[in-house]
């Protein structure tokens, strides 16, 4: 069955004739956030590295979490020498809550919070000068401080000069996101346009089923992307889910995580829709409309990668193989004879490393979600519901206490209700597409992202708070895991 770059039509293959193009080994989610997901189904050499010079503007959003993840070992890069290399900007702030101007602004890179510009103070009990600026102009800056100091009449052979140039200990670290990109929301849309076409495509969608993301000249066989595709933020809306979200980053183990799921569903206009799901580092969550009237077979796939891989074999270990052992590593890394030939046993043996690092990483989301909602039931829910709140709220981030207050005080759901949820709500067909809500006096499952949708026009401060409660989460935990201080 012939295979067609999305971008430009013409037949793919791995050795091209004058009308074809040659396939790509093309990142679903980008490899520079951890994304280990890749196909060569569906996109050309020369298609795909246009596209990726997109990418960068994408994942560059993301720099202030691949950089921490990366220093904590819990995120591979594609390049490891251009993760050191990045610089963030910050600043060193009094409290964790960051909600004032920076005590210094800063930049971070390779592990250090170096001033922006350089500073000193003076402690004239102990006779000590502290230089804060990066070692290769401390020097220059010492000079300038003794100047200073002659001008206002100081012996320097008094004072022990100190040079610091990591300023992480001064206070609490905060990294600039989205401050500083003037194209930050277009840049992120653009990302997420791109990861659902791919993912819905490596899910079997046709190009052409795609007719809210892709518009196709009929002419040429060329496609781009619509710049009217409509994209919204997830937020929970079942009891189980809010209090999941809530404490998510504390009982997940596979937190933080990609998770992408295409599906199709009943629309009110009495059609169907394609949908795809995003959710990144297990906090950026969204949806994409993919077509509002769609024909095809009904659809529902998932995928689900946590950023750090279980145990895979080293290429050192695989190149030890004999010849039949390679064979059999060959056959279950699913590699054809095509896709190998002309290359060398060391390059085999990388491909089938990156085979198994990539499996090693997919995780069982059903599996998953089951148990951490079963958890969510019996540590929080059932003792909350029949104990004085009080009584657990050490147990509990501020944010998980507030909504199951807010629902109480609500009295829309009775316990029993709220059992019959929790067993309903983690199961596979309704993650992120069916949300079992109280209405007219009765449980029933309403669209996800219908209820979504409607809560981001109607109360978008609602959705505000919860992606802010969100990006503190993954921040902390990226913070921790790299040993920077958070509290």
């Amino acid at each position: 069955m012939k295979k067609y770059c999305y971008v430009c039509g013409k037949v793919l293959s791995e050795h091209p004739s004058s009308d074809e193009c040659r396939c790509h080994d093309e990142h679903i989610i980008p490899n520079a956030i951890g994304g280990h997901l890749t196909s060569r189904d569906f996109l050309c050499e020369s298609c795909g590295g246009s596209l990726s010079k997109g990418d960068k503007a994408f994942t560059d959003i993301f720099a202030p979490f691949i950089v921490f993840l990366n220093q904590a070992g819990l995120l591979r890069a594609l390049d490891r020498n251009n993760v050191d290399k990045k610089i963030l900007t910050g600043g060193i702030f009094e409290n964790n809550e960051l909600s004032s101007d920076p005590v210094q602004k800063i930049k971070y890179q390779k592990g250090k919070a170096t001033p922006c510009k350089p500073f000193y103070s003076i402690d004239e009990t102990n006779k000590r000068v502290f230089i804060f600026a990066e070692k290769k102009t401390a020097r220059h800056y010492r000079a300038y401080v003794e100047q200073q100091m002659k001008n206002d009449a100081k012996s320097i052979d008094q004072y022990q000069f100190d040079i610091f140039d990591d300023l992480s200990s001064l206070g609490f670290l905060g990294i600039n996101f989205s401050k500083g990109k003037p194209n930050f929301n277009q840049d992120l849309k653009d990302g997420l346009l791109k990861i659902a076409t791919e993912i819905a495509l490596y899910a079997g969608v046709k190009r052409e089923d795609l007719a809210s993301v892709l518009d196709i000249d009929e002419s040429t066989g060329t496609s781009t992307y619509k710049i009217n595709t409509y994209v919204w933020p997830y937020t929970p809306q079942s009891i189980p889910d809010i209090l999941y979200e809530n404490e998510r980053y504390n009982i997940d183990a596979n937190y933080p995580a990609h998770i992408l799921k295409v599906f199709s569903e009943k629309n009110i206009e009495g059609g169907k829709s394609l949908l795809c799901y995003i959710e990144l580092f297990s906090t950026f969550q969204y949806y994409v409309l993919l077509n509002d009237d769609y024909k095809g077979k009904d659809v529902d796939s998932t995928y689900a990668q946590k950023l750090s891989s279980n145990y895979v074999e080293s290429i050192e270990e695989l190149e030890a193989l004999d010849y039949s052992d390679l064979d059999i590593a060959i056959r279950e890394a699913k590699l054809s004879r095509e896709e190998l030939k002309g290359l060398s046993r060391e390059e085999i043996c990388a491909k089938i490393h990156d085979v198994q690092r990539r499996k090693g990483s997919e995780f069982d989301l059903k599996a998953t979600v089951v148990k951490d909602y079963e958890w969510i039931s019996k540590q929080i829910f059932l003792p909350l519901a029949t104990t004085a709140k009080e009584k657990h709220c050490t147990q509990l981030s501020d944010s998980t206490l507030r909504s199951f207050v807010e629902l109480q005080k609500s009295d829309k759901y009775t316990c029993q209700e709220v059992i019959e949820v929790f067993a309903e709500q983690p199961k596979e067909v309704y993650f992120r597409k069916m949300a079992i809500v109280k209405e007219e006096g009765q449980l029933v499952g309403r669209s996800y992202p219908e209820l979504c949708l409607q809560l981001y026009d109607k109360r978008p401060e609602c959705v505000q708070e919860y992606t802010t409660v969100k990006f503190s989460q993954l921040s902390n935990y990226c913070y921790k895991k790299a040993g920077v201080k958070t509290e």
